[in-house]
Formats: C-alpha cells, sequence, structure tokens
C-alpha cells in the first residue's frame, strides 16, 4: 500500500514537473521579450558589443525579434554589424524572415548607394528566398532595387531586359512597375518601347493625371477611346484645364480628320457639363460621319442631361434604325424606353419595351424590361398587370430577388390581397439578406407596423442617440453652409480602394503595447507571439493575417476584436467581426464591432460642431471607406469619407478649415473628418434633414438630387428611392439607410419634405461662384 502511493506521488511530481518544463520558457520568453525591448525603447546601450554578446546567449526566435528591434530603432552606426544582423534574424522560418529580408534590402541600398553592398544583398535575399516573386511588397522592393543597380551602372539594355523577365502582370496596381519603366526609357533610345509603355499607362487610370505625351510617342497608333477615357479620367477629377492642353498636345501631335476632333472636344464639354458646346460640336461631326455610333450616342446622352428626354429619345430611335447590329438596336430600344420612363412617358415607355420583347425574345435585357414593366404599372397603379410581370420575373429567378418580393407585396397589398401580401413581408422581414445588408427586411418590417407609407417624401428622424459619452444636439444650422456645390461626380464609393499607408500614424510605443495583449491568456503563445512582434514594427496587415488564421483556433475572438478596436484598427475589425457572423456568432453579438463608433471623440466632436447626427456619419463611413483612414479609390478619392481633393479644397475654403494644405492631408482622420462632416450639413440644410435624399446627393451630387426631386418629387419615399435612375446610387443610398438602422435609426413614414421653387426646374450644372 505504501509503495502504491508512493508511485502515485512520483507520478503526479512527475507531470507537475512536465507541465511546468512545458509552460514556464513561454512566460520566460514573454519576460526576456519584453525586458529587451523596454531597454531598447529606453535608448541605446552603453556598450554594444557586451549587449550583443548577451543577446547571442537567447534563443533563436527571441533573438531574431530583438536584432530586428534594435536595427528598426537606428542607434547602431556600424552598416556591416547592421547587415550582419538582419540576416542573422533572417535565419528564422517565417513572417519574421520576410520582413528581415525587407529590411536588409532598405539597409544594403539606401543613399548614397554603395553598388557593392546593394548587389550582395539582393543576389543574397533571391538565394536564400527563392519564393520572392510571390511576396509582393518584398518582390517591388527587390527589384526596384535591382533597376535602380543597374542604371547606376549606366547598363540600360540590362535593366531593361531584367524588368521584363522579371516583371509581374498579375498585379492589380502595377503603377510602381510603370515608374520603373518610365525610369529606364527616359535613359535609352528604345523609341519602339514607348508605344508598349503607353498602352500599358493608359491602362493604369490611378495615374493617368501624371501621363504627358512625348515627341517619341509620335508614330504610335492611339486608340480614340484610350484617349477619351483620358478626358473623363482627367475631367472627373478636376484637372479640365489639364485635359484641355491635353487635347491640344495630342491634336498637334497626330493628324486627324475633323469629325474626330469635333467629337473629342464634344467629349470634353460634356464631361465639363457644358451641354450646349458638346451639342454644337457632336451636330458638326455628325454632318461629316453620319454613321458613328459614338456619335449619336453622345448626342442622346448630351440631351438627356440638358433635360430634354423626348429629343433624346428620338436620337436613340434613329440609333435602331440606322444600325444593323443585334446588340446596339437592343440597347438602343431599351435607352429609349428608359428615357421616356424617366420622362414619366409611361405610353410610350411601354410600347418600346414591349417593341424589344417582341423583336428580341432572348435579349440579356429581358428581365430588366420586365421589371421597369412592372414598375410602371404599379406607379400608375395597375396593381394586377404589376403583380403578373412580377411573379414572372421571380420565376426567372433573376438578381435582385427582394426587391420584387417587395414590390409584388405592395402591389399585393393594394389589392387587398393582404394574406398573400403579408407573407412576403414576413419572408422578407425574416430574410436578413447576410445579416447587414438587409433593406427590403427593414421596408418590410416597417411596413407591417406601420401598414402604408404616406405623405410625400419621407424624413429619417433623430431616434435615440448612440452612448459615445457625449450629450449630441442639433445646433442651428450655419447659414454659411447654404450654397451650391460644383459636379455630381466629386465623390465615390469605395470600391476597389486601394489602402495607402501613412508616415504619420502615430503608434503606441512598444512596452504599451505589450501589456495589453498579453492579458488574453491564450495557450496559442507562438500566434501571440507573432502578433506582438508584427505589432512592435508596425506590420500591422501582416499582425491581421495571423489573426484570420487564428480564428479557427481561437477561443476568444472577442478579445482580439477589442485589441483590433484599442488600436482604432476599426476597418479590420469589422471585417473580422463579419465573417465571425454564422459560424461563430451572431450578428448581435458582435454588432458592436461589425458597426463600430469609430474614431468617436472625432466623430462626435464634429457631429456636435455641424449639427449632424453621428450615426448618419458613421453609416456614410461604412459605405464610403468601411472605416478605413488609408484607403484611396482608384479616382483618387480618399480617406474615411472619400473626399476628392478639389471638392475637399473648396470645403476647407469655405468651412475655414485651416489645417488642409494638400490633398495627402484627406488621410489624417481629424481633417478628413471635419470636411466630410461639414459637407453632409451642407447637404442636410439643402434637403431638410431627409436623410436619404442626403445620402443620394453625397454619391450623386446635390444638383442630380434636385433634378429628381423635380421629375418624381411627389412620390412615396421607398418609390423616390426605387426611382433614383443611378444603379450606383441606388444601391449606396440602401446601403447607408440599411447601416443607420443598424446604428440605431429608424425611418419615419409618416413626415414628408416641402419641395424648394429652387428645384422645380432641373439642374444640369452647378456652381461655388456664387459663394467664392
Amino acid at each position: 500500500m505504501h509503495d502504491n502511493r508512493k508511485s502515485w506521488f512520483l507520478l503526479v511530481f512527475g507531470v507537475f514537473c512536465l507541465l511546468n518544463f512545458l509552460i514556464q520558457p513561454v512566460g520566460a520568453r514573454d519576460l526576456l521579450l519584453e525586458r529587451y525591448i523596454r531597454q531598447i525603447s529606453a535608448g541605446p546601450p552603453a556598450d554594444w558589443g557586451l549587449w550583443d554578446q548577451e543577446v547571442q546567449k537567447l534563443p533563436p526566435r527571441l533573438r531574431s525579434y530583438v536584432l530586428l528591434f534594435a536595427v528598426k530603432q537606428g542607434w547602431l552606426v556600424d552598416k556591416q554589424k547592421k547587415i550582419a544582423w538582419l540576416k542573422e534574424a533572417a535565419r528564422y522560418n517565417g513572417l519574421v524572415k520576410e520582413v528581415a529580408f525587407e529590411r536588409l534590402i532598405t539597409l544594403a541600398c539606401e543613399a548614397p548607394l554603395q553598388v557593392g553592398d546593394c548587389t550582395q544583398a539582393l543576389n543574397w535575399v533571391e538565394k536564400e528566398f527563392p519564393s520572392i516573386r510571390r511576396e509582393k511588397r518584398l518582390y517591388q522592393l527587390w527589384l526596384s532595387h535591382w533597376i535602380q543597380v543597374l542604371l547606376h551602372q549606366n547598363q540600360v539594355t540590362q535593366a531593361l531586359h531584367f524588368f521584363k523577365r522579371n516583371r509581374r502582370s498579375s498585379d492589380k496596381d502595377q503603377t510602381w512597375q510603370l515608374d520603373l519603366y518610365y525610369q529606364i526609357l527616359s535613359r535609352s533610345q528604345f523609341s519602339s518601347e514607348w508605344c508598349q509603355y503607353y498602352k500599358e499607362w493608359m491602362l493604369n487610370r490611378r495615374r493617368l493625371a501624371d501621363f504627358a505625351f512625348t515627341p517619341q510617342m509620335k508614330d504610335c497608333r492611339i486608340p480614340i477611346q484610350a484617349k477619351l477615357e483620358r478626358i473623363r479620367f482627367l475631367i472627373s477629377n478636376s484637372f479640365e484645364d489639364k485635359a484641355k492642353n491635353d487635347i491640344l498636345a495630342f491634336l498637334e501631335l497626330y493628324s486627324l480628320p475633323s469629325h474626330q476632333q469635333h467629337f473629342i472636344w464634344a467629349e470634353f464639354y460634356y464631361r465639363s457639363h457644358y451641354f450646349e458646346k458638346a451639342l454644337e460640336h457632336i451636330n458638326f461631326a455628325l454632318n461629316e460621319s453620319p454613321l458613328e455610333f459614338e456619335y449619336y450616342n453622345l448626342k442622346a446622352n448630351a440631351l438627356s442631361r440638358m433635360g430634354r428626354l423626348v429629343e433624346a429619345a428620338q436620337v436613340y430611335q434613329e440609333i435602331y434604325e440606322k444600325f444593323l447590329n443585334r446588340s446596339k438596336r437592343q440597347q438602343a430600344l431599351f435607352d429609349k424606353g428608359f428615357i421616356y420612363f424617366q420622362a414619366q412617358k409611361f405610353s410610350e415607355a411601354e410600347s418600346t419595351f414591349l417593341q424589344l420583347l417582341k423583336e428580341y425574345p432572348n435579349s440579356h435585357l429581358v428581365t430588366d424590361v420586365m421589371w421597369y414593366l412592372g414598375w410602371m404599372a404599379f406607379l400608375r397603379k395597375d396593381y394586377l398587370m404589376a403583380i403578373d410581370f412580377f411573379r414572372k420575373i421571380l420565376r426567372r429567378n433573376g438578381p435582385e430577388k427582394n426587391k420584387v418580393k417587395y414590390w409584388l407585396a405592395r402591389a399585393l397589398w393594394e389589392e387587398y390581397r393582404y394574406g398573400e401580401a403579408t407573407r412576403y413581408f414576413d419572408e422578407l422581414k425574416n430574410e436578413k439578406d447576410d445579416g447587414i445588408f438587409n433593406y427590403y427586411s427593414l421596408l418590410s418590417e416597417n411596413f407591417l407596423n406601420k401598414r402604408r407609407p404616406s405623405g410625400l417624401f419621407i424624413k429619417a428622424v433623430t431616434g435615440e442617440i448612440c452612448d459615445v459619452g457625449l450629450e449630441f444636439s442639433l445646433p442651428h444650422l450655419n447659414k454659411s453652409l447654404l450654397w451650391h456645390s460644383d459636379d455630381a461626380d466629386f465623390l465615390v464609393t469605395s470600391r476597389g480602394a486601394k489602402k495607402k499607408v501613412r508616415e504619420d500614424q502615430v503608434r503606441l510605443p512598444a512596452n504599451k503595447r505589450l501589456r495589453p495583449l498579453k492579458q488574453l491568456k491564450i495557450n496559442e503563445s507562438r500566434v501571440i507571439d507573432d502578433y506582438i512582434y508584427l505589432f512592435l514594427i508596425e506590420e500591422d496587415q501582416l499582425a491581421v493575417e495571423i489573426l484570420k488564421n487564428f480564428f479557427s483556433v481561437s477561443n476568444h475572438p472577442v478579445e482580439i476584436l477589442k485589441e483590433l478596436h484599442q488600436f482604432e484598427e476599426f476597418d479590420e475589425a469589422a471585417r473580422l467581426a463579419e465573417s465571425l457572423i454564422g459560424r461563430h456568432f451572431s450578428l448581435q453579438q458582435v454588432r458592436e464591432f461589425v458597426f463600430p463608433k469609430a474614431f468617436p471623440k472625432i466623430v462626435v466632436e464634429y457631429a456636435q460642431r455641424w449639427g449632424v447626427d453621428p450615426r448618419f456619419i458613421w453609416s456614410v463611413m461604412r459605405a464610403e471607406s468601411y472605416y478605413s483612414p488609408e484607403v484611396e479609390s482608384p479616382v483618387l478619392a480618399k480617406g474615411l469619407m472619400q473626399l476628392m481633393p478639389y471638392t475637399a479644397e473648396k470645403m476647407a475654403r469655405i468651412a475655414k478649415v485651416t489645417e488642409y494644405k494638400n490633398p495627402e492631408d484627406l488621410f489624417k482622420i481629424d481633417i478628413n473628418v471635419h470636411l466630410g462632416v461639414a459637407y453632409l450639413a451642407r447637404l442636410q440644410s439643402q434637403f431638410q434633414g431627409n436623410l436619404p435624399l442626403i445620402a443620394a446627393a453625397y454619391n450623386a451630387g446635390p444638383h442630380r438630387v434636385q433634378t429628381w426631386l423635380h421629375r418624381f418629387g411627389y412620390r412615396d419615399f421607398d418609390e423616390f428611392i426605387e426611382l433614383i435612375p443611378f444603379r450606383e446610387t441606388r444601391f449606396y443610398v440602401k446601403k447607408v439607410m440599411s447601416f443607420y438602422y443598424h446604428y440605431g435609426g429608424f425611418f419615419d413614414f409618416l413626415r414628408g419634405i416641402e419641395v424648394d421653387e429652387r428645384v422645380r426646374v432641373p439642374m444640369v450644372r452647378e456652381s461655388w461662384d456664387d459663394i467664392m
């Protein structure tokens, strides 16, 4: 019996010792890491040699951390010693290796360029990291420095061959590759390469504004469409003068027929909103060349933008009659019907759409045509016909089923078929789409509660105030905001937006970031170790990638989401939280992370100053940038509120935001939010606080919203949104209103707005001149 007790005691003691052996190194390693990082953060060691000897005794993984952090601080003068440390740190296989290689190349190739050190480092990295071409950031650094070395040695031909051999055509953003291409060509006599360079540059819309025609391109056959694309891009970014000078240089360089020259000028004036001048040039072009489809199309668009809708419909009829191409004839009939629909001439629109269905029963436009036939029937209160068309669309199983279901339910309700209507409303009410964007679900729920929307425009009013620690009130609006803005294209959504790293981004000191992360008490120490390290060296994107993989094994994702909020990484937290919905958590459990009160102090401060509901600001922020201060859209809209530089400049002068100096300031959270909220306040005053109208104006421009008010401003709230002619704006308004609901706002379907006398006539162009 005594021996059995002794055996059990030895077994328990052995297990305890084993667990202590396995667990203790993790805690000791964390303490050592914190100790050395604190030492380095406090200042350089008195004796680097002694410090180096001490660090050599550390475990390899921890030593790589400490060496990298020491190099990052920049106190060590000996460049060769730093290179040696980076090579040693790169021996660790993992994310640290990539970061070490990146810093090694940067250090070895820094100015003034020492060709020997740089070449040796580039060769060593390529040898030790053969998959370098698959690592985007490191690959860019490696290729760029190789080109610089070759050009530094006047090996221009070798630089061109090396560039072509190693470039990657799969990259979405090839701006940096085109910059390298230009550097090589500007040092060479490769005239034949300029045409290829030009074609690639024209495809890279993000940097079109920087391009300039050169004599080397005289022999290139530049397509007119590429030229027009450039004009559109420059004007949409408020570079009208540059676009005009660009056209003059282009026409001087190339001999074009008179009708093509008139067409280019017509495109310029159309994009600049001088529609009368655009019509003059397009009529000249059509007189000389009456069989150009693009000329007719531009004429129809110009007439439509001027409010001359019947004339525009007649131009589409000419296209249908003069061109034999099947797809062009289909599109011409559809556009003609749509123009009549916009002009509220439903009988002409119906006959045109029915003609399209009869002549082209298998057209890809059939579902859209059936929608408009059903929608017009609903608008003129022929609910039986509307029901018939909506049911046909649902049987085709086409897109936007929820939209069709909602209006089918509305039509059934108007026919007193309450049971059928309620079934569809209940189906939509319970079907939350993806759990986040659920516009028709909200409409259905509201309809069942209110039974029927009434009145003119529906005004979304402020409900319960967000709990953000500050009292919110609506002061009297600043009268200086009662002015007109400029183009409708100054603000764009962030679709396809790219992240831009801000050099001025403030980060917590290393020793302050370490402690809260250690409070997570997660057993997967290696994962947390990588997470800590990557945040320490400001590699936030890589850290987030670790967290995404970590969610599959972690029991503490909410704690990690809280840490991301602590570091103001609201966009990454929202994406990660959204990915958890349905698999681990309900929307209700992670709502505060999916719909965060991002940058609350800044948002609430300007919300109070300008009298804008902070929930609406966050809703717009989510739709525009997904809470990321560092995004830049393909058309150069920047920051949280996706402001165009031209608009930001005008707003800064009117709202007296003296801190705004240049477009790069839009990546600063305080400035971007201030300008964006001031603009929302102006729209709020102009559209009497009607949130759907404000959202539409923010996306498409206030003058377009005023035109839509003139055309169909007597309709109910939900009908008006569905009547917005621009698909992007229509979807944008639905998104913003859905997000607003999730932030605690609600729709009041019983209050309308008065249509101002200014919108009795549609507006085609706005100007800032009256407020300068």
